[in-house]
């Protein structure tokens, strides 16, 4: 077996022709299973899908395909994220494809708050409004974005989401607009 670095000057692994087996690494047949702290990115979704399945059941009619009742769509919704959930929780044991916690993982909750914060105020200050405040955030804070970028994206999504829900899907959206 040569040891010996390639030059600059190597070509290609498929210009050098078929690869024998025995060049190729060993694959991996046993990957180890993760601590707890690795489930609770699954275990939080689940736990989130069953109580809107529950919640929703118990507090409208289900109806059936043909005449849904208002907790048919939520019903669903629920017992697909429990049902993905669960498939993740179950088979995820590698957590080498994901992005490490870092300081700028704090930022995820921050953008959680700030469509708190939006569903609370467009009622008031209508969907144009608060859209374009919650754009701007998002791209300026979170994705350190110029303010020239992140007002004309703001500006964009805001007016285009008006657009199609409320002009050519008819949606009634609220606030003074």
């Amino acid at each position: 077996m040569d040891t010996s670095k390639p030059s600059d000057t190597t070509p290609p692994a498929a210009a050098r022709g078929p690869v024998d087996d025995e060049d190729l690494p060993p694959i991996i047949e046993r990957v180890p299973r993760q601590g707890p702290a690795h489930h609770v990115g699954a275990l939080l979704p689940l736990l989130l899908g069953l109580l809107w399945v529950y919640f929703a059941y118990s507090s409208f009619p289900l109806g059936d395909l043909r005449e849904p009742g208002p907790a048919l769509w939520p019903v669903i919704v629920g017992i697909f994220t429990a049902l993905i959930s669960l498939n993740l929780w179950l088979t995820e044991r590698d957590d080498t494809e994901y992005e490490p916690f870092t300081s700028r993982s704090k930022l995820v909750p921050l953008g959680a708050i700030a469509t708190a914060i939006f569903i609370v105020i467009y009622t008031y200050v209508g969907f144009l409004v608060a859209g374009f405040l919650l754009m701007a955030f998002w791209v300026r804070f979170l994705g350190r974005e110029t303010w020239r970028l992140s007002l004309v994206v703001a500006a964009a999504t805001s007016l285009l989401g008006y657009l199609i829900f409320g002009e050519l899907l008819g949606v009634p959206l609220p606030g003074p607009f």
